[in-house]
């Protein structure tokens, strides 16, 4: 849903929480452009970074913005799902989150929109097939996706290997945001899975500087002045969290009269 210009908050900036606002996520344009290149292959991908570097905003803006990037948009199916949250801490219900949210997406697609509820992982495969029978790939945008390592007994090698069976098959792109990359994991918990050979790593560090400039001059009431947009430079560098915080103090301090000291 489009969400009107005017409905945009006061105080933009968001520091911690994923941004699910559009409008207000800025850069990450070579990692975007990335993404929609390996969709278009198909080739899965794993998201890395530091906590609050940004990967869930990104997933989510992929998630979001994906239509109006992809050529054909018609032949892609595209969800989000926080696996932390999604209580998948068993192999079946991270099946049946997946298939939920696929179902929502295809609602309007007169044989997808049937996909089934509870399903084992032989039923799964057969779902995602039926998905490419259709000419729709499904890509998966998993969050938060080393919380399934904190359930080895429901997520082992059998589980992975199956996803790298159907990723070989190019009948499903997954898209995985981790704070380490998959082959630490599967060093950690000693599996031998080929699914963790994913040799497409997106690094996310600090924002370009063109990033943090858009970033300091969004939209605000007040606006940050130029000193304020300097000294919130000067704080938060270009790492994303640190740069929201530091203008985040500096717009209340501006909009409350507090001064600079309290927003320090």
């Amino acid at each position: 849903m489009t969400i009107p210009s005017d409905d945009l908050p006061a105080n933009p900036f968001i520091a911690g929480p994923m941004i699910m606002d559009p409008r207000l996520f800025v850069g990450r344009k070579r990692e975007l452009a990335r993404l929609v290149s390996l969709m278009q292959q198909p080739v899965s991908a794993n998201v890395i970074g530091e906590r609050r570097i940004g990967k869930s905003s990104l997933l989510y803006h992929i998630y979001q913005t994906w239509e109006s990037r992809v050529q054909e948009p018609a032949r892609y199916c595209v969800v989000y799902l926080n696996l932390q949250e999604a209580q998948c801490d068993q192999e079946n219900r991270f099946y049946t989150a997946v298939l939920k949210e696929l179902r929502q997406h295809l609602r309007s697609h007169p044989v997808l929109r049937q996909l089934p509820n509870l399903v084992d992982r032989l039923e799964f495969s057969a779902a995602i097939r039926q998905c490419c029978q259709e000419n729709i790939l499904p890509v998966l945008c998993l969050d938060e996706f080393e919380a399934l390592f904190s359930h080895t007994q429901s997520f082992s090698d059998g589980f992975f290997d199956n996803l790298r069976g159907l990723m070989n098959a190019n009948q499903v792109m997954l898209i995985l945001a981790s704070k380490k990359s998959l082959d630490v994991y599967k060093r950690q918990h000693r599996l031998t899975s080929d699914f963790f050979n994913l040799g497409q790593i997106i690094k996310l560090g600090d924002l370009e500087s063109d990033a943090v400039t858009e970033l300091l001059r969004l939209p605000a009431s007040p606006p940050l002045g130029v000193l304020e947009q300097d000294k919130a430079r000067e704080w938060g560098g270009q790492h994303p969290c640190k740069l929201q915080l530091a203008a985040n103090f500096l717009w209340q301090a501006g909009k409350h009269g507090y001064g600079e000291n309290w927003a320090r």
